[in-house]
C-alpha cells in the first residue's frame, strides 16, 4: 500500500516536545517495517522511515498542506493527515467535483473537524467533546513501540509531571500537591505559557525538593522508569485527546495518580490498573499522602501499559485505510 502521512508543526520524530510528531513517526516506522510504502508530508528535518519526504514548513496558512497534496499526492492510496491546519483537499472525497481520493483524518486537538472526512478520534473522551455517544464513528488510541521503554523496579522517591507548561495543563497544581505534601517533584516539560516563565528560577535544577528539568527528548524517559509516580493535573475546562505521558509511565513500570473532571475522564479510559483515577484534588493529595502509588507493582503497570502497543495501532489504521479505498465514508 502507498501512504502519505501528513505531519504537524515539528519533525518527525521531534527532537523535544511534540506528542502528534512522536506519534506520526511512530506510524511511519511500523508501516515501512511492514513494508509499506511511505510518503511524509513534513517538517524537512523529520527522520521517520520514509520513502519520500515533501517539506511542508508551518505556517499561518491554513491550507498550508493543500498545495503539497496537489502536487505530490498523486499515485498515493491514501493520505493520512494529522495537521491542525484542514488541508483545501480534505474536500475532495465530499466535493461534487473534486476527487474521490482516500483521506483519513485525525483528530489530535479540539479543533472543530465537521468539514473533513472520515474523522479518527484518540479516545471516547474525546469523542464524546465533539457531541458523539459511546458509538462514535471511528476510534483509535495512539500506539506505542512498547520495546523502547524499559521498567526499573527500583524507584526513587519523587514525583514526576511531564507535559507543556501551560494553564490547560495546571503544572501549579502540582507543585501545589508537592508544597502541600511534602513530596518532592521533578517537572519536565516546555514553557508555553508566561505564567510559568519563572520556573527555571523558581525550581532550579539540581537544588530543592521541587525541580524544573526543561524540555526533553527522549532523555526523559529516565525519569518516567525511575519516579515513584507520574502526576496528571488538568484544568476544569480541559479535553485531552489521550495523553502521552500516561501511556508513557505506565509502559516504564510506573502508575499514574491522575485527576479526571466532568469535563476529562481521559485518566479512567486509559489507564486502568495502572493508576488512580482521581476526581478530586483533595483524592490527589491523599494518594500522595498515604503513599498508594506503592500499591501498584511495575509488572502491572507495564502490562496495563502494554494494551497501547504500535503494532494494535497499525492494525486499526490499515483497515480503515482499505475501508477508505473501498469508498467507505463516515
Amino acid at each position: 500500500m502507498k501512504i502519505g502521512i501528513g505531519g504537524h508543526i515539528f519533525q518527525m520524530p521531534p527532537l523535544g516536545y511534540g506528542g502528534v510528531e512522536r506519534v506520526a513517526a511512530w506510524w511511519c516506522d511500523e508501516l515501512k517495517r511492514r513494508g509499506h510504502y511511505v510518503r511524509i508530508f513534513g517538517h524537512p528535518g523529520s527522520t521517520a522511515a520514509h520513502d519520500a519526504l515533501v517539506p511542508v514548513y508551518a505556517s499561518s496558512d491554513y491550507d498550508q498542506f493543500g498545495p503539497a497534496y496537489r502536487q505530490h499526492g498523486l499515485g498515493l492510496d491514501v493520505i493520512h493527515h494529522n495537521s491542525d491546519a484542514m488541508p483545501s483537499e480534505a474536500m475532495w472525497t465530499t466535493s461534487p467535483h473534486g476527487s474521490h481520493r482516500p483521506f483519513v483524518h485525525t483528530v489530535h486537538a479540539c479543533v472543530w473537524h465537521r468539514r473533513v472526512p472520515c474523522p479518527v478520534f484518540l479516545s471516547a473522551n474525546q469523542a464524546r467533546w465533539f457531541g458523539y455517544g459511546p458509538n462514535a464513528p471511528v476510534i483509535v488510541h495512539n500506539g506505542f513501540p512498547i520495546d523502547r521503554f524499559a521498567v526499573e523496579t527500583e524507584k526513587e522517591g519523587f514525583y514526576l509531571w511531564c507535559g507543556s507548561l501551560r494553564g490547560s495543563k495546571a503544572p501549579d497544581m502540582a507543585v501545589q500537591l508537592a508544597e502541600e505534601t511534602g513530596a518532592a517533584l521533578i517537572i519536565i516539560g516546555p514553557i508555553q505559557d508566561g505564567k510559568y516563565a519563572d520556573y527555571p528560577e523558581r525550581f532550579p535544577r539540581g537544588r530543592g525538593r521541587i525541580q524544573y528539568l526543561g524540555e526533553m527528548g527522549d532523555e526523559r524517559l529516565h525519569y518516567f522508569r525511575k519516579a515513584k509516580a507520574l502526576l496528571y493535573t488538568c484544568a476544569p475546562e480541559w479535553m485531552e485527546g489521550m495523553c502521552l505521558v500516561l501511556c508513557e509511565a505506565m509502559l516504564s513500570g510506573t502508575p499514574v495518580i491522575g485527576l479526571v473532571t466532568p469535563n476529562n475522564t481521559i485518566v479512567s479510559e486509559i489507564v486502568s490498573e495502572g493508576g488512580l483515577a482521581c476526581e478530586s484534588y483533595d483524592a490527589m493529595r491523599d494518594a500522595i499522602q498515604t503513599d498508594r502509588a506503592a500499591s501498584f507493582s511495575p509488572d502491572a503497570c507495564r502490562a496495563n501499559g502494554e494494551r497501547f502497543s504500535i503494532a494494535r495501532a497499525v492494525d486499526q489504521y490499515l483497515e480503515l485505510y482499505e475501508a477508505v479505498m473501498r469508498g467507505d465514508r463516515w
